[in-house]
């Protein structure tokens, strides 16, 4: 289980409204946890999460109090071992989604079925894949069905080199365009470790968003690069370059963003 304070600010471009002086900030209250019934080692498993978020924005509120959200997730699963390595899944997931300021309040239920693998060390992941509904409370807003997937593999060539791949087809909630928006993504990370003390990192990111309601897709590309360095063992000194671009068939919303970011790691 886990509770969270967030006090962010949204990177400019990143939402589809209104361009302002200075980038959104919100901040937001949540807890998640995750119950369990079943060893890990055991033929069948049960789990179950229950999650709620509420996020307000702080500036700009004479648009942004529209965005003002609270969210209720409620998941469960059920795992079943097929073979040593093998097992095979089904997901029930229901998302409420309530604006506090706006009639875009929503509920989410998506029906997965998959399997996870974990073969030793070398190759792990889960995939899943089924249908996600969408209704929305007001009825001026269209309901929809889509095919919904969630894939993730961790591939470990080299005990000190790892490959992650990510591919998903998700919706999310509109960020001032259209009701929804539904991404495809397909994402590759390397972190390899050159020293006890040295590692570096590659990802590459491709998003394509097919907005719901109004004609409009978006493809983002984002790429980042960086390296860390443990001056003590409980010191990291660390280095990243992220360069992110959007490109659409409506004009005036492509933008590139090119950042360099230093970062500073300690453990107590």
């Amino acid at each position: 289980a886990q509770a969270y304070y967030l006090s962010r600010s949204e990177a400019r471009g990143s939402l589809n409204r209104v361009l302002n002086s200075e980038p959104d900030h919100f901040t937001a209250l949540g807890a998640y946890g995750t119950f369990g019934y079943g060893a890990q080692a055991s033929q069948g498993r049960f789990e179950f999460d229950l999650g709620v978020t509420d996020k307000k924005y702080d500036n700009f509120r004479i648009v942004n109090s529209a965005f003002d959200v609270s969210t209720i997730n409620l998941a469960g699963r059920f795992l079943y071992r097929v073979a040593p390595r093998i097992r095979a899944l089904a997901e029930l997931r229901d998302t409420e989604i309530s604006y506090k300021n706006n009639n875009i309040d929503s509920s989410e239920r998506r029906v997965l079925f998959g399997a996870s693998l974990d073969a030793g060390a070398a190759i792990s992941g889960t995939a899943k894949a089924g249908i996600v509904r969408k209704d929305f409370k007001d009825g001026s807003y269209k309901d929809f069905t889509a095919p919904t997937m969630e894939v993730a593999l961790r591939w470990l060539p080299l005990s000190y080199s790892t490959w992650d791949f990510v591919v998903q087809r998700v919706p999310y909630d509109s960020t001032g365009t259209g009701s929804a928006v539904v991404n495809t993504v397909f994402g590759a990370t390397w972190n390899h470790r050159w020293q006890s003390f040295f590692n570096t990192y590659a990802s590459a990111q491709l998003i394509n968003s097919d907005f719901r309601d109004v004609s409009r897709s978006d493809r983002l590309t984002n790429v980042s690069l960086g390296g860390y360095f443990d001056v003590r063992t409980w010191l990291r000194f660390g280095l990243q370059a992220t360069h992110n671009a959007r490109s659409s068939d409506v004009s005036g919303v492509d933008y590139k963003r090119n950042v360099l970011m230093f970062t500073v790691g300690a453990t107590l």
